[in-house]
């Protein structure tokens, strides 16, 4: 589960809140802000993905806070629901007490968006942009990505870790430790702990795997860096979730 205090980690200098759904952002990768218009516009409608996956955006708005959420129909979902509630009721927690704590003195600004990013209907992508200024001269913003996956024996979908659609024992994770700090080494900065690779998701030819800009030793201003492990990866589980992208 998304911990706020644990993950907010800085990666681009804000000047404020858009007012609205944008930001005005320093720094900024502008790809990100592109995709960030397409959507606001496509939030304002119930999206249909596809013939199964039917969710609806839904928003918390309260003087500093904004959030935005999917929230989708059928029994099937019931687990990706939940876990996007409790992500969201302890986002506007965290907000509430911020603001309990600064007395009115400093404004307070949180934003949350959670996108679903869908392959297709077996497999969602979660994904979690977050940025928070609790009275400093910059905010502080983060991504985070999590994976959920039909089960036909449970007919629902659930969420997925690493250990799921890879073999982790020591060669395995030797080799797959090598892998991804050769490509990040390719792009200036330095591998992370292991258990940052939790923050990862699916497309149709790897695991994309996430790294907030300052957990790979990077500024802010640098952006976040991406790291794609082809299914063709000798650790990666066949037989399970990736099978069908091997067929």
């Amino acid at each position: 589960m998304f911990k706020l205090r644990k993950f907010l980690l800085p990666t681009l200098v804000l000047s404020s809140l858009l007012i609205g759904y944008q930001q005005e952002v320093n720094g900024v990768d502008l790809k990100h802000q592109q995709e960030a218009k397409r959507n606001d516009t496509e939030d304002k409608k119930e999206v249909k993905k596809t013939e199964e996956v039917v969710f609806n955006i839904k928003k918390i708005e309260d003087n500093g806070l904004e959030v935005k959420y999917p929230v989708f129909k059928g029994e099937a979902f019931k687990d990706v629901n939940d876990f996007i509630n409790k992500e969201v009721k302890k986002f506007v927690n965290d907000y509430k007490g911020t603001v309990k704590d600064s007395g009115g003195e400093y404004p307070v600004d949180f934003y949350l968006d959670i996108k679903p990013h869908i392959i297709d209907k077996e497999v969602i992508n979660l994904k979690e942009s977050i940025y928070v200024n609790a009275g400093g001269a910059h905010g502080d913003s983060a991504e985070s990505w999590i994976v959920f996956v039909k089960d036909e024996n449970q007919k629902k979908y659930v969420q997925v870790k690493l250990s799921d659609i890879m073999n982790l024992d020591k060669k395995c994770e030797k080799d797959l430790r090598q892998t991804i700090y050769k490509k990040l080494k390719k792009q200036g900065s330095y591998y992370p702990d292991l258990k940052l690779l939790e923050n990862f998701y699916l497309d149709k030819k790897g695991i994309v795997f996430v790294f907030n800009p300052e957990s790979v030793g990077l500024s802010r201003y640098e952006g976040i860096s991406l790291v794609k492990i082809p299914y063709s990866f000798p650790c990666i589980k066949k037989d399970g979730i990736t099978k069908k992208f091997l067929d």
